[in-house]
């Protein structure tokens, strides 16, 4: 809190340096109330405005507004909600006293004439040369009941990717517009809210191996809307930072009228509803001089047929599946929000609070707390017994101030507190996850665990703090009708404490850290902030009466600053529970600073209110660049044309609205912020017989280190069908990433480091989106709407310069084929030669060097919503699926399981030949022990989201005090409808990450089932 009062501050006495404001004068009253065409439904956070002025407001939950200061006379009120059509109506202004204008608002899936936000600010759709989706989250949230941002986007936009990764209470997916454009560096998109970029990167300290970024705990209830800018055609002016496409958030806004309070309540349940694989064991005696020994050992079907074992019998267990064994239950979810909005003329505000508390679904099974407490002489702690949980807390005051006739000033804020607990899993030998897929096939020592009992390893504690504060501070100042200006000053700061700890004489006896059960805990505390300055000022002029301009230019500054300790103690005493108390100690320190300068310019021509030119060009300087590299430009040209709103146009019921767009632009991908430096490090060496201090060359730096640029075309078409019931937006596009990062290999004679980061690769990626919004039933008993929207994209690496690329089986780029693409040996041809129903290696043929077999990252996405609506909308059932096709999964867990020898195709000589051909080539060193045969075909589609809400008749919710009453029954990940991935679950991900590609089940656990009941109180 202290550093954003010290910011907050800077924008205020920013108001000195500004000409003196008028303040208002008018006491005219313009309300009244916006209501739906046809069904009479209120609409509400509608935005309802007096052309040519700053004054407006949004409608209240009754769809009431109240608009002040207004000037007598002839005045223009216009009313604008996305999902209708902009409407407008003139109204005469008494001196005093006040004028009612009602409103009756057309529904329309689609309407140019919505707002979008960009880099200078706010403009209409029709006007931008590109495609902008945009995410009403404050309707969603109330309905879907999402537990962060990312569910808002899922199946929902084209050409936007949510990859989920891993099923764990708090962990991330990650987000891909438009494919993978980066080899090394982040393929995430920009993130800003309310005017100020805010961080996305991983957590510090991330003990867990599963993927938890900054991202996960923005709290989607206070969320108004999300604008989706794809690609650098469109997010060009948002510069060095912006090739992945920026996520532009808008938090939700205080409404002018009475005080309005609202309360949602959720209680729900957390399921792991995977179907585990058995283990197996096929139980036998080697044959020693052509006779059984008499050992039982491991006798796998390969070995059997090749006569070198003799078989007994095949037993199978499955630990997690076993309800005596299992780590799994269904565990509770429970958020309460409350919130409350209104204002006046001279001040509008909304404020939140919201607690969320959820239990991922793993227990410890009671027969290991009845172990654990025998031997402790008490009972296992609740985080050992549940050590996946959720804590979180949030808060957010938004506050607009006007200033006079001409300018006003917003403040918002969020704070988060969050704690998160989870399961020592993922790449660990000692996990649960190793211990428990890769265990034999049978009730072992260990409860059917490989080597370490569940309750040790819930026993090691792996726990995440953040506490996040982001504020921003705007100025909008309009002193003349022509002119515009912009001042945003903002903070996101993230305090973040990390650690993972076992108590003397508990935990795994192996795994990390500590020697056996000796206790250890390793420790990272963290503090990163980014701050924001963003100025900018527009001038609009009329030229001629078909022709009109806007110049915008602005100036900005952002600084990231990240500062780290991490300390290890391992070997602890009884009771002790910090690393200065082990016997063994080692600490670090980190330090991160980066800074980024950049202005733009911006040229907008209109003629008739039809065809826009825009041009514009952005230069950046930012402190990872090489000393030698300058400033880097980024332009922009887009062409928007309304053909439809041609006096020659046929007008039709057919045909309504016709819009062509296209775009070209230029973002980039900032290098790591010490890339391009030469630096030492501090070693120890011997000298004299002891241990003395000592320098040496750590890495070589490369002063000509450049940004990666990411160069887009788009064009597309927007076209409104049947009186704007069916609307369709088509797109094309094209991305070439030029200069993309690579650590390339240096010679040992350098003496440097292993390698130095060079711009030498490119990246393409090109495809083609649809979507389609469809009224398909509009009638006042019944309302069906549905949305399908979809994208194919093809990804290549064009180029890699002097490169030396990995040739490692899996994942792997190769010029010419997609990045991150799966590459092994293949297996050409396998024959059961004896007929004995078992493979081995002489029945297999593999070829000699590595083929390409298919793209990690889906080459086809499409989602498809559904709202059915019955009684003016009192009950509402909304669906959603998701599709994904033409990539493919590395399958890592059961290649191990196989290597490890307790999958099926090792054990079971019932198991399919394709099965067995593929076990038997990768634990063969005559065959390369190619993974080939474990590059499946990963295509699904998931019924992602079933929402039935029902709201109350006011006379039963009047009962309870409430004005409103909803109530929603919402599942998520409810199953898969089809399916061509063989294992566990097509979205568990290993390789999902910022940067990077791939995709490998290794390590991941699959995803969760929610069932929740929302219940919706407005006041």
């Amino acid at each position: 809190m202290r550093v954003l009062r010290g910011k907050i501050p800077v924008a205020v006495v920013g108001l000195v340096f500004f000409p003196s404001i008028g303040w208002a004068q008018g006491t005219a009253v313009v309300r009244g109330r916006v209501t739906e065409a046809g069904s009479g439904n209120v609409i509400a956070a509608a935005q309802v405005s007096v052309t040519t002025t700053r004054l407006g407001g949004l409608t209240d939950n009754d769809g009431r507004y109240v608009i002040r200061g207004v000037p007598s006379g002839s005045v223009t009120i216009r009313v604008v909600r996305l999902g209708y059509q902009p409407t407008t109506k003139t109204v005469t202004v008494p001196a005093s006293g006040e004028v009612v204008a009602d409103f009756s608002l057309t529904n329309a899936a689609k309407t140019l004439d919505a707002v979008v936000t960009t880099a200078t600010g706010e403009q209409s759709r029709k006007s931008y040369g590109n495609v902008v989706a945009t995410v009403r989250a404050d309707s969603l949230a109330e309905k879907a009941a999402a537990t962060n941002v990312n569910e808002l986007l899922q199946g929902r936009v084209a050409g936007v990717q949510i990859v989920q990764g891993s099923g764990q209470t708090g962990t991330s997916s990650s987000i891909r517009i438009r494919g993978t454009s980066s080899l090394s560096l982040s393929n995430e998109p920009l993130i800003v809210i309310d005017g100020v970029r805010i961080d996305n990167s991983p957590v510090p300290g991330n003990y867990s191996t599963q993927r938890i970024n900054n991202f996960s705990g923005i709290n989607p209830e206070e969320i108004e809307s999300v604008d989706i800018l794809k690609g650098p055609s469109a997010s060009a002016l948002y510069g060095t930072a912006a090739a992945n496409g920026v996520l532009v958030i808008k938090t939700k806004r205080g409404r002018t009228g009475a005080t309005r309070w609202g309360v949602a309540a959720e209680y729900g349940q957390v399921q792991q509803p995977a179907q585990f694989f058995d283990n197996y064991r096929a139980w036998g005696r080697n044959i020693v001089n052509g006779n059984p020994g008499t050992a039982s050992v491991l006798c796998r079907i390969s070995d059997q047929s090749l006569g070198r074992c003799v078989r007994d019998s095949l037993t199978t267990f499955n630990p997690l599946m076993n309800p005596e064994t299992t780590p799994f239950a269904t565990q509770p979810r429970l958020q309460l929000g409350v919130n409350a909005s209104g204002g006046t003329e001279n001040l509008r505000y909304f404020f939140s609070v919201e607690r969320q508390e959820e239990t991922g679904p793993y227990r410890m099974p009671d027969a290991e707390i009845t172990r654990l407490t025998t031997a402790r002489g008490k009972r296992p702690t609740a985080e050992q017994i549940e050590p996946n949980q959720l804590d979180q807390t949030s808060l957010r005051g938004n506050f607009t101030f006007p200033l006079g006739k001409n300018a006003d000033l917003s403040v918002n804020t969020g704070y988060i507190d969050r704690t998160l607990l989870s399961p020592f899993d993922g790449g660990f030998f000692a996990g649960l996850s190793f211990q428990s897929y890769f265990a034999p096939g049978f009730r072992t020592a260990f409860n059917g665990n490989s080597a370490q009992f569940t309750g040790d390893i819930m026993s090691v504690s792996q726990s995440r703090r953040d506490q996040r504060l982001t504020g921003s501070t705007q100025l909008n100042w309009k002193p003349f009708s022509w002119l515009s200006n912009r001042a945003v000053v903002g903070l996101d700061q993230v305090g973040g404490y990390s650690y993972r700890f076992a108590r003397a004489n508990e935990g795994t006896v192996t795994g990390w850290g500590p020697p056996g059960q000796t206790g250890g805990k390793d420790a990272t505390r963290s503090a990163f902030s980014r701050y924001s300055v963003d100025l900018g000022s527009t001038a609009s002029f009329t030229l001629t009466p078909t022709i009109s301009t806007k110049t915008s230019v602005g100036a900005q500054w952002f600084k990231d600053t990240q500062y780290e300790t991490v300390v290890q103690g391992y070997t602890l005493p009884p009771g002790a529970q910090t690393p200065n108390s082990a016997s063994i100690r080692t600490s670090s320190e980190f330090t991160s600073e980066n800074a980024t300068y950049g202005a733009y310019l911006q040229q907008d021509f209109a003629w008739n209110d039809r065809l826009f030119l825009t041009g514009s060009v952005r230069t950046d300087q930012n402190s990872a660049f090489g000393r030698n590299a300058g400033n880097t430009l980024y332009p922009r040209a887009a062409v928007s044309y309304v053909m439809s709103d041609e006096s020659w146009f046929p007008q039709s019921t057919l045909l309504n609205n016709l819009r062509f767009r296209a775009a070209w632009g230029q973002a980039g991908v900032q290098p790591s912020t010490i890339a391009a430096l030469q630096f030492l490090s501090a070693n120890t060496v011997p000298l004299g017989g002891t241990e003395v201090g000592a320098l040496r060359l750590a890495a070589i730096g490369n002063f000509d280190l450049r940004p990666e640029v990411t160069t887009e075309t788009e064009a597309g078409l927007d076209v409104a069908l049947l009186n704007g019931r069916v609307n369709v937006e088509a797109t094309y596009f094209k991305k070439l990433s030029r200069d993309a990062l690579f650590q390339n290999p240096l010679p040992p004679s350098f003496g440097a480091g292993a390698s130095q980061w060079q711009n030498i690769a490119a990246v393409t990626n090109a495809g083609a989106e649809l979507a389609l919004d469809m009224r398909i039933i509009s009638r006042s008993w019944f309302d069906w709407s549905s949305r399908l929207n979809g994208s194919i994209i093809r990804n290549k690496l064009v180029d890699a310069g002097r490169a030396q690329l990995a040739v490692t089986q899996g994942a792997r780029n190769v010029v010419g084929y997609p990045t991150f693409a799966l590459w092994a040996r293949p297996i050409k041809s396998f024959a059961d030669a004896n007929s004995d129903g078992i493979l081995t290696e002489n029945e297999i043929v593999v070829g000699d060097t590595a083929e390409y077999k298919g793209p990690t990252l889906p080459v086809r996405e499409a989602g498809w919503s559904n709202t059915f609506a019955f009684f003016k909308s009192s009950l509402q059932i909304s669906t959603l699926f998701d599709y994904r096709g033409g990539h493919y999964n590395q399958w890592g867990f059961e290649n191990q399981r196989c290597i490890s020898g307790n999958c099926r195709a090792v054990n079971d000589r019932s198991a399919p030949l394709a099965d067995q051909a593929a076990a038997v080539a990768t634990t063969s060193a005559r065959l390369g022990n190619t993974v080939w045969g474990y590059f499946t075909p990963n295509d699904f589609i998931r019924f992602r989201e079933l929402s039935v809400s029902y709201t109350l008749p006011v006379n039963v919710g009047s009962k309870l005090g409430a004005r409103s009453t909803t109530i929603a029954l919402v599942g998520r990940n409810l199953g898969l409808i089809w399916n061509r991935f063989p294992g566990i679950d097509p979205e568990t991900n290993g390789a999902a990450n910022n940067a990077g590609g791939g995709n490998n089940d290794f390590f991941s656990a699959p995803l969760l089932r929610y069932w929740t009941l929302r219940v919706n109180l407005g006041y």
